[in-house]
């Protein structure tokens, strides 16, 4: 029998497998919290547009610098939402923000590929919030509009839409509808995040 000692293979370092493992887990973990939070469906997700169920569409709207790029609340941005369904005979819209110049006048419009639209004045709360909703069954620029009305346009058909408020520097004219804030400013408070796409059924 031979006293010569076996030759001793090559094997892992004790506690190899320990060592992997708490290596590897918190990689693991922190990748299935962030797809959780902000994936596609996640809670925290800041996905600029959406599309329900139901046919519902959501732009995500925002104040943006002189580069485009979002200026979030820290900075005094407004952020905001229009829903609208995306296929119907009439162009249905809600619109919510927040962030804006309280008790300020703005005004609504709809850019397409063809032209841009003033369709509504809006007016913010004490709290610089905005609500609105309206249904359009044509783009057309509103009655405050005198000169330079750009000529209606049905809802027929594919059409991209932007949606931009921009602050309402008409003269102020105490008890009319088309009263600005007569200061001369119309800089843009809030611009689309995403194109909307609406198909009209007329």
């Amino acid at each position: 029998m031979s006293n010569e000692v076996p030759a001793r293979g090559h094997s892992r370092p004790a506690g190899w497998a320990s060592v992997a493992w708490r290596t590897v887990l918190p990689v693991a973990v922190t990748i299935v919290v962030a797809i959780f939070l902000y994936g596609p469906k996640g809670l925290l997700s800041s996905r600029s547009s959406t599309q329900r169920d139901d046919g519902v569409s959501r732009i995500a709207i925002a104040t943006k610098d002189s580069n485009f790029n979002v200026v979030p609340p820290a900075r005094g941005g407004a952020s905001g939402s229009v829903w609208f369904r995306s296929r119907a005979p009439a162009l249905a819209l809600q619109l919510r923000a927040a962030g804006l110049v309280p008790s300020h006048r703005f005004q609504l419009e709809l850019s397409t590929d063809q032209a841009v639209y003033t369709v509504a004045r809006l007016s913010s709360d004490a709290q610089g919030r905005l609500s609105f909703d309206t249904t359009l069954t044509q783009l057309a620029d509103d009655r405050c509009v005198v000169a330079n009305r750009v000529p209606p346009r049905p809802l027929q058909g594919r059409i991209k839409i932007k949606f931009w408020v921009r602050r309402d520097w008409s003269p102020t004219v105490a008890g009319s509808p088309c009263s600005g804030n007569g200061d001369g400013d119309s800089t843009y408070s809030l611009l689309e995040e995403d194109v909307g796409t609406f198909y009209g059924t007329h």
